[in-house]
């Protein structure tokens, strides 16, 4: 069972820390910034944090998507995630899978996935794995 909650500004800080403390060791709960104000809402996610006395272990990048997350362990040992996954642009693939496999679309995929993958490990350095 898992919980998402909007975490609009600071003002809301109780309400999740309240919730997470009932109910955390039952649900995944997860917080989702709130994109209308993204700022105010971040802040309190990182207020949250803070409180909660989290420190990040580890930064995952997904290539070819806007995913990124920071993986966090609190002073309990519990491991908690925070995560962006940016907004999507789909584009319509109704054709059958055997159209896509032999089509163009499919080595389109694959090259922006791999201009993403080369991007993140410049930035990065060698601490960007293999894509699969």
């Amino acid at each position: 069972m898992s919980a998402n909650l909007v975490v609009p500004d600071s003002g809301h800080t109780p309400r999740v820390l309240r919730i997470i403390e009932e109910y955390g060791r039952h649900v995944v709960v997860r917080m989702l910034v709130n994109l209308e104000d993204g700022g105010a809402s971040l802040d309190a996610m990182k207020e949250i944090l803070r409180t909660l006395g989290a420190v990040p272990v580890r930064h995952i990048f997904t290539a070819g998507t806007s995913d990124q997350r920071t993986r966090y362990r609190l002073p309990d040992g519990t491991d908690c995630q925070e995560g962006y996954y940016g907004i999507r642009l789909y584009r319509d693939l109704r054709t059958t899978l055997g159209e896509f496999v032999m089509s163009g679309i499919r080595d389109e995929v694959r090259y922006l996935r791999d201009q993403e993958l080369l991007r993140l490990r410049l930035k990065h350095g060698s601490h960007i794995p293999e894509a699969a």
